[in-house]
């Protein structure tokens, strides 16, 4: 669906279960409740909170829903790692778009007397982290791949890093897969709250995933105006779409 298609269907549903009130949302609202409505959708598509307690890539419909929006090689390309006190970091400020779920990562290895490989990441619990760190058999190696975990960047209140456990191992490149934040989606024509112009700007997930969205922010507006028959038919609908 365009933007304007998604305001027709949003206007539809909403007249449907709330024609006695008629409450009435404007173009910036219908907007905010749409943009709500995808970001509940995306966390329920990478998570565990929703009625099946099915996460990201468990099923190929949760692949398929936030296929648009998962970052991979080549668009992502690989990234330099700051060394400090023998522990790489990575902002993932320094993403080519941004970060909102990380899903898979690698790095470059350098071994002496061998090629440049490229091994996987693996996360490490930080209470985890010290015990790991002493034993040789939990360690970054070869064989079992180069710990990490995330922390709030060096000189940086706002962001995060991951930070990579290198052991005897010299890193090079640091490749992340992540799932991105979408963009804004926008009717236009009016001025935002930052004090911007908004121009028209369609939604970028699959198209397949718009009426589920459509759905969840009727279901939000339902809330506002305290209207209890379409939360009931929302509740059915997404068990059974999910």
């Amino acid at each position: 669906m365009t933007i304007s298609e998604m305001h027709y269907d949003f206007k539809v549903k909403l007249d449907k279960v709330a024609s006695q009130t008629k409450e009435d949302f404007n173009v910036a609202e219908i907007d905010w409740l749409l943009n709500e409505a995808q970001d509940v959708f995306i966390k329920q598509r990478y998570g565990l909170n929703n009625p099946h307690r099915t996460g990201f890539e468990v099923t190929q419909k949760r692949i398929d829903d936030l296929s648009s929006l998962h970052v991979k090689q080549p668009e992502q390309v690989g990234i330099t790692p700051t060394l400090t006190s023998g522990v790489y970091e990575v902002p993932l400020s320094s993403l080519t778009h941004t970060y909102l779920f990380y899903t898979r990562g690698s790095v470059d290895v350098t071994v002496t007397n061998c090629p440049t490989t490229t091994m996987q990441l693996r996360h490490i619990q930080a209470d985890d982290l010290s015990d790991a760190l002493r034993d040789p058999f939990n360690q970054s190696s070869i064989t079992d791949g180069v710990l990490f975990n995330f922390g709030k960047s060096s000189g940086n209140l706002a962001t995060t890093s991951i930070y990579i456990y290198p052991g005897t191992l010299t890193l090079g490149d640091v490749y992340i897969e992540y799932i991105k934040h979408p963009r804004q989606m926008f009717f236009g024509t009016y001025t935002y709250i930052d004090g911007s112009t908004t121009t028209l700007t369609n939604c970028e997930l699959p198209e397949h995933t718009h009426s589920e969205m459509v759905d969840q922010a009727v279901l939000i507006a339902s809330g506002i105006i305290e209207h209890p028959t379409y939360q009931q038919m929302k509740k059915q609908k997404v068990f059974n779409q999910e």
